[in-house]
């Protein structure tokens, strides 16, 4: 299987995103429509989309080392430092203009934490020196102006010069929102990131911080699920069960724990727990639905928690050699082949399809928020994990 997901990741996601490089105005375009494969090269770019896509193609580099990813990579990597970057604050854009023209210049955290992601796999793969102090600078910008040593979270969104704004963004409507599991979460595997190019005390120690906050203030033992809104005492804003959200933290909680040497049984206990909750509630035997709210369930197979769900679910396959865990990884690996990879030669993966299988062609297969990130990461992982592990040989 180990050879199946290869060719698919080789053959059908790389040549669909090495076809938006915009070798023109520089990064790749912002668009391309998910009914006829169009792209709208006028459309705006965004700080997560381009943070990912190079995060993305220094990884393949990282993994293969043949060169072929560099110009890809370095593509993103030189948009992002001449068009994100804000030249007279700290921090990066949120959205530009395809030439590079900024349209929204607020600092968001969760933004923020994805240009630390992509810098460090940058550096990782070339030794750019730049891309380091980047990532590193960021990493201090964000710890003296997001974290809030009060509360113990951090804080989601600031105008241009990191005055304090409301979480708009990753808020997703629900009101009075000050912390979001999904900040969180994608700041760990940032922080992680970093730690991992140029180990680091101060690092590893915010590592530890936004680990004990998921365990201390996001983890409801009662649910097995994580919080995903909540004011600034930390009280809970919505009922809403993300199970994306929860299969993707208990593998990376895991791995955060083992990168940086905290070996704490509580954390094992956590990570079990969320993703034999998503297992339980959130598995229908083909794929991961996408949420429930007070028993209320959102079915729809969305292709960022089908990737997640692929990596969790494998995760608690090698942590507890239960064929539970490697059926479910199987039978949501088939079900994206089947109903979310667009079958026309030069597509990839739908956003979503509903309960019949009908692929979403409103939104875009490439957007802002649609990237080789989920899905690439997921590919990229589970080879890794394959080769490592002789049990799976039988695949």
């Amino acid at each position: 299987m180990k050879e199946e997901l290869e060719r698919h990741l080789l053959a059908k996601i790389v040549p669909f995103w090495t076809k938006m490089a915009d070798w023109e105005n520089g990064g790749f375009y912002g668009y391309a429509a998910a009914s006829d494969l169009s792209i709208n090269k006028k459309a705006n770019k965004g700080l997560v989309q381009h943070a990912r896509i190079l995060w993305t193609f220094s990884a393949l580099e990282n993994k293969y080392h043949n060169g072929h990813f560099r110009p890809y990579m370095d593509l993103a990597y030189r948009f992002l430092m001449k068009s994100f970057a804000d030249p007279a604050h700290p921090g990066f854009f949120w959205i530009i203009q395809n030439d590079g023209t900024p349209v929204d210049t607020r600092k968001v955290t969760y933004g923020q934490g994805f240009a630390i992601y992509g810098l460090a796999e940058y550096y990782k793969a070339t030794g750019v020196k730049e891309a380091l102090d980047k990532a590193r600078e960021t990493f201090d910008g964000l710890e003296k102006a997001a974290f809030d040593s009060a509360f113990f979270g951090y804080w989601e969104e600031f105008d241009r010069a990191w005055n304090r704004t409301d979480c708009l963004i990753l808020g997703d409507g629900v009101p009075n929102t000050v912390y979001t599991v999904n900040t969180a979460l994608h700041l760990l595997e940032a922080y992680v990131n970093l730690y991992e190019a140029s180990p680091d005390e101060t690092v590893r120690l915010a590592i530890i911080h936004l680990i004990h906050i998921f365990e201390t203030r996001m983890y409801n033992r009662f649910s097995g699920s994580l919080t995903p809104y909540f004011d600034q005492n930390y009280q809970s804003l919505d009922s809403l069960r993300s199970f994306g959200h929860n299969i993707e933290a208990s593998w990376l909680i895991d791995e955060a724990s083992r990168k940086i040497d905290l070996n704490d049984p509580r954390l094992f206990v956590m990570t079990a727990e969320l993703a034999k909750t998503v297992l339980r509630d959130g598995f229908n035997g083909s794929y991961v639905c996408n949420s429930d709210r007070n028993g209320k369930l959102d079915a729809s197979e969305i292709w960022w928690v089908q990737s997640e769900a692929m990596t969790g679910f494998y995760n608690q396959y090698q942590k507890t050699k239960k064929t539970v865990w490697l059926d479910a990884f199987k039978s949501v690996w088939k079900s994206v082949n089947e109903r979310l990879v667009d079958p026309r030669p030069e597509g990839e993966w739908f956003w979503s399809a509903d309960e019949t299988g009908a692929p979403n062609l409103i939104r875009g297969i490439a957007e802002i928020w649609k990237t080789p990130y989920h899905n690439g990461r997921c590919l990229l992982e589970l080879i890794e994990r394959m080769a490592q592990n002789d049990s799976t040989s039988h695949l």
